[in-house]
């Protein structure tokens, strides 16, 4: 719980790193996901900060993939 709770709570966002996502129009859940899976979370730990289902984080990371134009069929993992 401690790496969860300091994932969520460790980094600000800066304001550059905000305009860059709203240059892709991200949404603030993708926003979201995608910075805690940058700290090397998986989509369950993900989930259980955002309170969805690791179902739903994949849908998000998918949605920031497509707005960001990647062309991988990238799927975050579960476990």
């Amino acid at each position: 719980m401690r790496l969860l709770d300091s994932a969520y709570t460790g980094n600000a966002h800066g304001a550059s790193e905000m305009a860059g996502a709203e240059s892709y129009s991200l949404a603030a859940r993708e926003q979201e996901a995608m910075r805690l899976l940058g700290q090397g979370l998986k989509a369950t730990s993900i989930g259980r900060l955002l309170g969805c289902s690791p179902r739903t984080v994949a849908k998000h990371l998918e949605h920031a993939y497509t707005k960001l134009g990647s062309k991988t069929g990238w799927m975050p993992s579960v476990s």
